[in-house]
């Protein structure tokens, strides 16, 4: 089953560009490691940003040193990837895309977020507030809430039902969440649990008493 939820085309662009910070262009790397469509969109937009360079520079010609600095570059043996580290054995079994593994190889345990939610904090440098990696037990709620950035969720494995003003919304595996600063809603876990990556900048903003306890605490 291929994802029905995906970045925006101005996330994706700006990722493609190498413009976003390193959170946000986390989770949209994160999404393409399993979205074969974004990744034939990803290379339209790399396709169209190296015309649009060939134009800019096409009435001025590159120096003779630049030119065979380019060329000497074009002989050179392209070096083999290496490969992600190895995830600790109590991620192993996690649906978690390579591109995350470099965050969690020397992590050692979850932590309790709250009650049926389990973090793991990414050390993501220039991180507006919060990177994570989520681990939510069956049937949590988190209720009614906006935010004072935007935030975004990727779903590795089981889903959420998203409930807003705009409608109802299913995420699954792969799907990725894009919350604007003038979007509330409420997500409810669903039976199988669910785990998540997710970047936020700004704070949450609560609706609901319950919320506003969360948040007090500082772990929302």
């Amino acid at each position: 089953m291929h994802p029905s939820h995906h970045p925006p085309l101005d996330l994706l662009a700006a990722h493609t560009a190498g413009w976003l910070a390193e959170d946000q262009s986390l989770l949209v790397a994160s999404h393409l490691e399993l979205c074969p469509a974004c990744r034939s969109e990803e290379a339209a937009l790399e396709k169209l940003g190296g015309e649009l360079l060939e134009g800019a520079v096409d009435d001025a010609p590159p120096s003779a040193s630049l030119l065979d600095a380019v060329l000497r570059r074009l002989d050179e043996p392209v070096p083999p990837s290496a490969p992600p580290p190895a995830l600790p054995a109590f991620l192993a079994d996690l649906p978690i895309p390579t591109v995350l593994h470099r965050y969690l190889a020397d992590v050692r345990r979850w932590s309790l977020l709250l009650p049926g939610i389990q973090e793991i904090a990414l050390p993501v440098e220039g991180a507006r507030l919060r990177c994570s990696l989520l681990r939510f037990k069956p049937g949590v709620l988190l209720p009614r809430h906006g935010h004072g950035g935007r935030e975004l969720s990727l779903v590795l494995q089981g889903g959420f039902d998203d409930q807003s003003d705009a409608g109802d919304r299913v995420f699954l595996p792969g799907d990725l969440s894009c919350q604007d600063p003038e979007d509330d809603h409420e997500v409810r876990i669903h039976e199988e649990g669910c785990l998540v990556v997710f970047a936020r900048e700004g704070r949450l903003l609560p609706r609901s008493l319950l919320a506003s306890v969360g948040i007090f605490l500082g772990q929302l």
